[in-house]
């Protein structure tokens, strides 16, 4: 869209001021300023990036009031519109829950900076409802590549209810989804418990990028994930045994049963295999005895 403005110098400088007044008075009065949500939501239409922005940075700032309007921009004709609309309300975060729904569906968008948005808004609101999880878990297909990690980042910060979402993530043919999701599982410690078997095959992987994902996941999994990773120790690939055998010291005390191997790679023909045994039997040991 033209700026109205952009024949009208003085006019041109004065809407990025009204823009600013706007924050301004929501900040200081807090008022009726969500009536003036719909001409913000207007100017987002604008050909000049500074008042486009302007009138994103107001909207957010003025936070749930401004939600219903941008839930409502969600299904706006331009498609600028409506990628503002999704990035402003992740920026409102938990505030803007009830435009959930309306971000569900503008997954599905033909624009992907559209999809890209509302994929991140919902990871940012932190609303776990099915049917968001359900979305996310099937934007880990979409055909762009950021929405997919986007979608990964979205799960992992929606908590332990997504963890079956991210083990089938694991089987992803896109090797950033499935690293990002092992990070993610990681992050749920011993509630991701059940995604233990199939990072304990990731762990096998000969890709050192993949088997040390896997085996930092599997350490911050913490007990559930001692068998494999004691398992992994025995390994004939010399990178696996090193991986292993640190996540084993960064578990520290609760992985006391792994000490009677980790005592026979201090003689392991690896140095650095050798000098992380030695270091972990101390994390383990030294902690015990705390």
């Amino acid at each position: 869209m033209k700026s109205k403005y952009s024949n009208r110098p003085v006019e041109a400088l004065i809407l990025p001021l009204l823009i600013s007044s706007v924050v301004l008075i929501s900040t200081a009065v807090g008022d009726d300023t969500a009536s003036r949500v719909p001409d913000l939501i207007n100017a987002l239409r604008d050909e000049d990036p500074k008042v486009r922005m302007g009138a994103y940075e107001a909207v957010i700032r003025i936070g749930q009031p401004a939600v219903p309007a941008l839930n409502k921009a969600l299904n706006d004709t331009e498609p600028q519109v409506r990628g503002l609309a999704a990035a402003a309300l992740g920026r409102i975060g938990p505030n803007a829950k009830g435009a959930v729904p309306a971000l569900i569906k503008a997954i599905a968008d033909e624009e992907v900076n559209v999809r890209r948005n509302a994929v991140s808004a919902i990871g940012s609101i932190r609303l776990p409802t099915k049917e968001a999880v359900r979305a996310l878990t099937m934007a880990l297909d979409d055909e762009d590549r950021n929405v997919r990690s986007f979608a990964v980042h979205a799960l992992g910060n929606l908590g332990d209810t997504t963890v079956p979402s991210l083990i089938s993530a694991l089987k992803n043919e896109d090797a950033n989804v499935r690293q990002l999701a092992m990070e993610a599982l990681g992050g749920f410690g011993p509630a991701a418990k059940h995604a233990v078997p199939v990072l304990a095959s990731a762990l096998l992987e000969r890709d050192p990028e993949i088997h040390e994902r896997a085996a930092d996941a599997l350490g911050n999994i913490g007990a559930p994930a001692l068998p494999a990773l004691i398992e992994a120790l025995r390994n004939d690939d010399s990178s696996i045994r090193w991986v292993a055998t640190l996540a084993l010291g960064n578990i520290g005390p609760a992985a006391k049963d792994s000490i009677p191997a980790l005592k026979m790679l201090q003689e392991d023909e690896d140095v650095v295999v050798r000098k992380a045994a030695v270091d972990a039997l101390r994390r383990i040991q030294s902690k015990r005895q705390c």
